[in-house]
């Protein structure tokens, strides 16, 4: 199970043992920026499930403002960090991690809800945030992933399986926004079209990761 773990962590992070944390197995599966990038994101999306808002968009300009300037954060927290202009401590990657995740996520979302918003009409306005959700979801998340990675929650194996659904949630949800031009109209549709976008998002997360492999 452990092999299994870091196999498909490597698909999308360098794992550099210093940057890595370890389960009490000694377990490596994400760098602390992408497990804050993806744990968060599971959480996110629990969130909008429980509440009915996949497939909704952003309606509200400032909601989008402040989505934009969290996921800018983590840019420049890249950018800066390879440029090797600073090095952040561990706790500020997941907290930046998880602020810039949920952000891009959440953007991703609203833009495959504008494309279904354009083609299926019929389904009406369903908003995906209010702006102070806009503000303390991200917020929430990426603290909670922190505060679960610092206390070393269920031996670290809980942001771990977050980040491992993290990962399927956001790679799915690539897939579909890849898969929107022809969405479903019935529910036998919709199920072919869920299954679609699951295979198509892991087969973009296996070139990923082949990617990565290939480049070293």
């Amino acid at each position: 199970m452990a092999g299994f773990f870091q196999i498909i962590g490597g698909a999308v992070c360098h794992r550099l043992p210093e940057l890595t944390p370890l389960t009490s197995d000694g377990v490596g599966f994400l760098c602390c920026r992408c497990t804050g990038i993806y744990a968060a994101v599971a959480l996110v999306a629990v969130y909008l499930i429980c509440r009915g808002r996949l497939g909704g968009r952003l309606v509200n300009k400032r909601s989008r403002g402040v989505l934009f300037s969290f996921a800018a954060l983590l840019v420049v927290d890249e950018l800066l960090t390879a440029l090797t202009l600073w090095s952040p401590p561990n706790w500020w990657r997941v907290l930046s991690g998880g602020l810039g995740g949920v952000a891009l996520f959440l953007l991703l979302v609203s833009l495959l809800g504008n494309r279904w918003r354009r083609q299926l009409p019929e389904r009406g306005e369903v908003p995906l945030l209010t702006l102070r959700e806009s503000l303390l979801l991200p917020i929430l998340a990426a603290g909670l992933i922190l505060s679960l990675q610092t206390t070393n929650a269920v031996g670290g194996w809980l942001p771990l399986v977050l980040s491992l659904l993290g990962e399927v949630i956001a790679f799915t949800t690539a897939g579909a926004l890849l898969l929107s031009a022809h969405p479903a109209k019935t529910k036998l549709g919709w199920m072919i079209y869920s299954i679609l976008a699951v295979i198509l998002g892991l087969a973009v997360w296996l070139l990923f990761g082949l990617l990565r492999s290939t480049l070293g």
